[in-house]
């Protein structure tokens, strides 16, 4: 008789949860998905069991309902408040304390179960390499880098500690831009581009390492089923672009002029830092620890993945 694998989820209501849920499912896991109180089960994937529970307040959680659960195969942690958006001063607060804090105190209440999970696999982003490496190949071992985000990112990744030191497997999963049909950045391009208002972002030389949802699901599942893998690991198609060729394939694919670039000026002072950060930013990161243990991306290359996505 098969033992049940049991996934323990946090973020399962998002753009990577969601599809990650109903991918687990399908493939004979059973997952259980952290919910804040009063949160909306009902956007959950049919199948998933919810939990709820106020993390960042340890003292009303229930515990026992975690040991209920029996042996948990992995954690995967995608909780956190969304980048975009203007950066004010609160807004860069609940950035930060959504992961860092959370993860902190989450890692907390993993430790004191009774069975330690086998696996903990937390978002990250490859932000944590900082804004301007121009043509710099940024692999895991990169270094890292001194402003808002990266800060973020190393803090986020410390957070974590307790669970390393206690002996779980540990995995910082450092996504790049994630194309999906449906939200993230391509939704929010999308409605530009196919009234042919699109164009590119700055001078459109800085890199893009941007990854199929499809990819992103893939290499997560990966992991739980190769308990080698630990540490970092950049999650980005291994063929990363520019902006500018970014820029000119989505208007292919979608049989639209690009001819209306941005000026950076606009994105570095509109956005309070958001702009900078993100869309300026040059980072032309590769998969390298899930090259060299054999994943195979089901979309490496930029078009055809917006083909998949757009049509």
């Amino acid at each position: 008789m098969m033992t049940t694998r049991n996934i323990l989820m946090t973020g399962a209501t998002g753009l990577v949860g969601r599809q990650l849920c109903e991918k687990l499912l399908a493939e004979g896991y059973q997952v259980y998905a952290i919910l804040r109180p009063r949160s909306n089960a009902k956007k959950l994937k049919e199948g998933v069991k919810p939990l709820y529970m106020d993390v960042l307040n340890p003292s009303a959680v229930d515990v026992n309902r975690l040991d209920a659960i029996g042996k948990i195969h992995g954690v995967i942690h995608l909780a956190g408040e969304s980048v975009f958006g203007l950066w004010t001063g609160e807004k860069r607060k609940h950035i930060y304390e959504s992961r860092v804090l959370y993860t902190r105190k989450l890692a907390e209440l993993l430790c004191g179960l009774e069975q330690a999970p086998d696996t903990f696999i937390s978002a990250s982003a490859i932000g944590i390499y900082g804004m301007n490496h121009h043509d710099t190949l940024l692999n895991e071992n990169a270094p890292h880098a001194d402003d808002f985000l990266a800060h973020v990112c190393q803090d986020w990744e410390k957070a974590s500690e307790l669970l390393r030191n206690a002996g779980v497997r540990t995995v910082y999963a450092r996504f790049g831009v994630i194309l999906a049909s449906q939200g993230g950045a391509l939704q929010a391009m999308l409605p530009a581009f196919k009234l042919g208002l699109g164009g590119k972002l700055g001078e459109g030389s800085q890199w893009m390492s941007w990854v199929h949802l499809d990819d992103v699901l893939g290499a997560l599942c990966f992991v739980l089923e190769h308990p080698e893998l630990q540490g970092a690991m950049n999650v980005v198609s291994p063929q990363p672009e520019t902006n500018e060729v970014f820029t000119k394939t989505l208007g292919l694919v979608l049989k639209r002029p690009t001819p209306f670039p941005v000026p950076a000026i606009v994105l570095k002072l509109g956005l309070q830092g958001m702009g900078e950060s993100l869309l300026l930013a040059s980072q032309r990161c590769v998969p390298e620890v899930l090259e060299t243990h054999s994943y195979v991306f089901q979309f490496p290359e930029l078009e055809t993945a917006l083909n998949d996505l757009i049509h």
